[in-house]
């Protein structure tokens, strides 16, 4: 399932706040930041696992939520969305945009999509 429009402009308002914030010289490094990270991490998932005496159990999210290759996909496309913006401001005779320039114009080209399928493989005539 990919991740949704909303969790997109969230990401990109909260790592446009640690840029302002001073945590990153430009808005790319911020974003680009948490893409590597996500990358480094792998497709491992998450597993929480608890051992005591005998018996362990172990449990994992992925059937709920991001998958990581949703989660990567998602940063790959807010690099290329963020170099789309970055070239549509120039030409729209911008020189040099702005940092702020360049996420306001992210967040204004995240819309919503929604999709409708039927699923009739069950159904018996």
């Amino acid at each position: 399932m990919p991740v949704s429009t909303a969790k997109k402009r969230l990401i990109v308002e909260r790592q446009y706040a640690l840029f302002s914030l001073g945590t990153f010289a430009t808005f790319l490094a911020a974003l680009q930041d948490a893409a590597f990270k996500v990358a480094d991490a792998g497709k491992a998932g998450s597993v929480a696992a608890v051992t005591a005496g005998d018996r362990s159990t172990s449990f994992s999210n992925s059937d709920h939520g991001d998958t990581p290759a949703d989660t990567e996909q998602m940063w790959g496309e807010l690099l290329e969305l963020y170099d789309a913006c970055n070239a549509a401001l120039i030409a729209s005779g911008i020189a040099t945009p702005t940092d702020e320039q360049r996420k306001t114009e992210m967040v204004d080209r995240l819309r919503a999509v929604r999709e409708f399928t039927g699923n009739y493989t069950g159904i018996r005539t």
